[in-house]
C-alpha cells in the first residue's frame, strides 16, 4: 500500500482495510510491485494453501496476481471508495478518504475468474 493502513475486524467480512491518514480523491493507494506482489500460474495457484488462494485473483490481461501487503485484505463494496486500473496495475482513490474509513474496491472491476 501506498498510503498509511490498518488491517483490523470490518463489518464488511473477516479483516478489512482501514485508512490510517486522510487520503485525497485522485491519489494512488496501491500499484502491484513485482517482488512484494507476485504474478502466477494457474498450476502454481492449485498448488498454493486454500488460505493463500483466497487472496489471489486473475485481472483483466490474463495474470493471477497475489498480494502480499495489506491489499490482500480490501473487502468488496458495490460503491467503493477506490477504482481499479488495470494495466499497469494500480488502485486510486475514488473520492476523500477519512482517517479510519475502510477501504474498499469493486472486485468485479479487477476480478475476470
Amino acid at each position: 500500500m501506498l498510503v498509511k493502513i490498518l488491517v483490523k475486524q470490518s463489518p464488511i467480512h473477516g479483516y478489512g482495510v482501514f485508512a490510517a491518514q486522510d487520503v485525497k480523491k485522485g491519489t494512488r493507494m496501491w500499484q502491484y510491485t513485482e517482488g512484494a506482489d507476485t504474478r502466477h500460474t494457474a498450476a502454481e495457484i492449485d498448488l498454493m494453501p486454500h488460505r493463500f488462494r483466497s487472496w489471489v485473483y486473475k485481472n483483466r490481461l490474463g495474470d493471477w496476481i497475489l498480494c502480499q501487503d495489506g491489499a490482500k485484505f480490501m473487502n468488496h463494496a458495490v460503491q467503493p471508495c477506490c477504482d481499479d486500473v488495470s494495466d499497469p496495475i494500480y488502485t486510486l482513490a475514488a473520492r476523500d478518504i477519512q482517517e479510519g474509513e475502510e477501504i474498499t474496491c469493486d472486485y468485479t472491476t479487477f476480478y475476470c475468474d
